[in-house]
């Protein structure tokens, strides 16, 4: 077998790999049921050592058994260097009472572009609420939106898809 040959069957075979998984993410995108809301998200946090500046959006998946998932996507940025953030951010949470349910964990997955280092990404989820060093809540206002933070301030707030229409 020629080379241009063994090229040809190769670049074959990565384009239907591509093909599958664009397939897979737009059959998982369709799916309205899986996608509550999303919002812009910017953070520009000026501590004397924690400095950092977060530009981006964050989409809200519930998933049930008190699971919901979040995807960040942005740039992060600290006090030398800028960052392309792409994370995947399952948080555990129970219900306190009516709509309200405290986060309680938080599992991270790290996507393929993000080269955000892990201690900037563990800042940005202090700040949002998610690491349980200060107790954070998502309250739920039916199918409307959804509000997640401390009893004190909101961190986030997010208009659910289907009530954008």
């Amino acid at each position: 077998m020629k080379t241009k040959e063994k090229v040809l069957i190769i670049a074959s075979i990565l384009c239907a790999v591509m093909l599958i998984m664009i397939i897979i993410l737009i059959a998982f995108l369709e799916d309205e049921d899986k996608y509550a809301c999303e919002a812009r998200v910017v953070y520009d946090i000026a501590l004397a050592e924690n400095s950092f500046y977060f530009d981006g959006k964050a989409s809200v998946y519930p998933q049930g058994n008190n699971e919901t998932g979040i995807y960040l996507s942005g740039v992060i940025a600290d006090k030398y260097n800028r960052y392309e953030f792409s994370q995947y951010v399952t948080i555990s949470s129970f219900k306190v009472r009516g709509d309200r349910y405290k986060i309680s964990s938080h599992k991270v997955k790290q996507l393929a572009f993000d080269n955000t280092p892990s201690h900037l990404a563990e800042l940005l989820y202090d700040v949002m609420g998610l690491t349980g060093s200060i107790q954070s809540y998502i309250y739920s206002h039916g199918d409307n939106y959804i509000v997640w933070g401390t009893l004190l301030y909101p961190t986030m707030s997010c208009v659910t898809i289907n009530n954008r229409r």
